[in-house]
């Protein structure tokens, strides 16, 4: 995984909303962390096998597919497991929890708040590197 102590944190930001994953994607880069960004589940499933990253942001709702189905794909793909928090407009965290039969680490709600989104970020990411 890409996340060590010393260096940024490689995030993957998985969003088919363009401007979603713009916003996320700047607000993630002006925080010093080096972010991709992917569009679909395939998209996302290449930029895992290439960027390596150690958490992985995710939107539900893609539009080539279901993003709690590509997890299995995200845990098989990677070098070693990253942390990954999942978004989404139309699910509960409760619902998500269960899609996600507990290999989802966290949930963000839509509308991402800016300050939301940061606290997640860094305690995802301190779990990456005490792990």
């Amino acid at each position: 995984m890409a996340c060590p102590v010393q260096s940024p944190c490689r995030v993957l930001v998985t969003d088919d909303d363009a401007l979603v994953c713009s916003l996320v994607v700047a607000i993630l880069s002006e925080d010093g962390y080096l972010v991709a960004q992917a569009a679909t589940v395939q998209d996302c499933a290449d930029a895992i096998r290439n960027f390596d990253p150690g958490l992985v942001l995710l939107d539900i709702h893609l539009i080539d597919g279901h993003g709690v189905d590509l997890v299995h794909r995200v845990c098989a793909a990677a070098r070693g497991r990253p942390v990954i928090l999942a978004f989404s407009g139309r699910c509960l965290p409760d619902e998500v929890n269960l899609l996600g039969n507990g290999a989802l680490d966290g949930f963000l709600a839509k509308p991402l708040r800016r300050d939301a989104l940061r606290a997640a970020v860094a305690e995802a990411v301190h779990r990456v590197r005490a792990a």
